[in-house]
């Protein structure tokens, strides 16, 4: 008689709630218009500059208008599905590990509606279905009639079809709305010696026919570098932690290019940007001088003595020997006596004293000095390392 009662209990329920999830469920269309027309995410992260081997949280703050409708957020970085926590009422983050290649990213956010007494009926109705299951799933450990077990099966495999209907339904009741995006970029990491560091490609002009031999000067290159230029693979002839040989591969189009050095296992990479000129046989006449310099020094800290950068490798085809060096300070520490943004004496090897221990990085562009067009390089960076 128990058994009778729940039974018809379960299946008046279920009747009930299968039914309610067909009738008035969706969000309606005029609310949804209103919302797929309306901004309803303002994204923000934790840093305001990401580096290679920076963990990052995004948050997504939400400001839906006041409906009868519930939200769901789901969120993909670069087309791979990432997950999301809601932390209050109107703040979904999603944390990320340390990011280690030097690209752009864009997280994107699927908004979905979702009506919230439909919602609740299915989802009460679904709880008190797997309550049933489970207490199904005791009796049929103990029961030892054959004619019992067999009626239990049956009734479990009611449920468990049920079971099924309305979560099917459930997902069913979500509704697109909109996508809204966040893009964001991780820049190379200069102060950490856990990534390689392209700092200077020579010569920094080639033929668009290719085949000459271009050398990559930097640190902490890995073995089996893959080196791209404008998004072209170079054949790797030599590789150390300091220097890549590479032949010079075909261009379909002239211009300044990007080159990446790039290692797909460790996911890392480092990326110069603007620094290889394809142009063809007719322009070469034309050639810019190239900067050249010991790109990585290292002093001992307290310096006594000052410290010489040396560029003296930098030359000009067309007008060798008549070169002036622009020399930038990039990046100092505080109070160490080397201020950002001044200059270095025009030489090829100007000197500096460095005041504290950290890192300093100084931009270099040599330009001709006796021409009218008065071409210049395109920049390098050197890195000079004080340590204790």
């Amino acid at each position: 008689m128990i058994r009778l009662g729940l039974f018809f209990f379960f299946f008046a329920f279920s009747q009930y709630a299968l039914g309610s999830t067909l009738s008035s469920s969706r969000v309606e269309p005029s609310s949804l218009e209103e919302l797929s027309e309306s901004k309803l995410l303002t994204f923000f992260k934790n840093k305001e500059i990401l580096k290679q081997g920076d963990e990052l949280i995004l948050f997504s703050q939400t400001t839906f208008l006041p409906t009868h409708n519930e939200f769901y957020l789901e969120s993909t970085l670069d087309g791979v599905k990432v997950d999301m926590m809601q932390s209050s009422e109107s703040l979904w983050l999603s944390k990320f590990s340390a990011f280690s290649e030097v690209k752009e990213h864009l997280y994107s956010v699927n908004i979905f509606a979702m009506n919230k007494k439909e919602k609740n009926r299915t989802e009460n109705a679904l709880k008190q279905l797997k309550k049933e299951l489970r207490l199904l799933k005791k009796a049929l450990l103990v029961e030892t009639d054959p004619a019992r077990i067999e009626a239990l099966e049956k009734e479990k495999a009611q449920k468990e079809a049920y079971r099924d209907s309305l979560e099917e339904a459930l997902e069913n009741l979500k509704v697109f709305v909109k996508t809204e995006s966040f893009s964001f970029s991780v820049e190379q990491n200069t102060e950490n010696g856990n990534f390689p560091y392209l700092t200077a490609i020579s010569p920094g002009v080639g033929l668009n026919i290719g085949g000459g031999v271009l050398t990559l000067s930097g640190f902490n290159f890995l073995p089996n570098s893959i080196v791209k230029i404008g998004g072209v693979n170079a054949s790797v002839l030599s590789e150390s932690a300091s220097s890549i040989q590479v032949i010079s591969p075909t261009f379909a189009t002239l211009g300044v290019k990007e080159v990446e050095v790039s290692y797909p296992v460790e996911q890392k990479n480092t990326v110069l940007k603007n620094s290889f000129t394809v142009t063809d046989q007719g322009i070469l006449k034309n050639l810019r001088p190239v900067a050249n310099a010991q790109t990585y020094v290292t002093a001992i800290h307290p310096v006594t003595n000052p410290v010489a950068l040396d560029a003296s490798t930098s030359y000009d085809e067309n007008n060798p020997n008549e070169l002036d060096y622009v020399w930038t300070v990039i990046t100092a520490p505080n109070n160490s006596g080397v201020v950002p943004g001044s200059t270095l004496p025009n030489q090829p090897n100007p000197s500096v004293m460095p005041g504290k221990k950290g890192t300093y990085v100084f931009e270099l562009r040599v330009r001709e000095s006796s021409t009218s067009e008065h071409l210049e390089s395109l920049p390098i960076n050197i890195i000079l390392e004080v340590t204790k």
